[in-house]
């Protein structure tokens, strides 16, 4: 007859993801921050948005979903939806790159 400790599931220990994206979102955020003010340190938007890509936007979804896995769920709402934001931003930069869209208002393409 089985007891019940041999029936158990074992649920492996996993670092708390939390701190991986608070830095994924500050440093973009200070990366991007520098570009707006104008910064000589940083005047090339194209090395803003590789992190947004990257960074902002990749390592805050995997985050989100690595807190839901261990069932945070405002921290992977809020990481999830901050990483969405940042791969938006990229996607939506890239795509004034290569003249896809072109809306006919200039105001709108810089805030939509």
């Amino acid at each position: 007859m089985a007891t019940i400790e041999e029936n158990k599931e074992v649920i492996p220990k996993v670092g708390n993801p939390g701190p991986l994206g608070f830095c994924a979102f500050g440093l973009s955020l200070f990366v991007l921050s520098f570009n707006i003010i104008g910064s000589p340190y940083l005047p090339l938007p194209h090395i803003v948005m590789g992190l947004a890509l990257s960074y902002g936007g990749l390592i805050q979804i995997l985050v989100g979903m690595w807190l839901f896995k261990i069932g945070d769920t405002i921290g992977a709402t809020v990481f999830t939806s901050y990483g969405a934001l940042w791969l938006a931003d990229a996607a939506n930069f890239f795509l004034k790159l290569t003249d896809i869209h072109v809306p006919d208002d200039p105001f709108a393409a810089d805030h939509a």
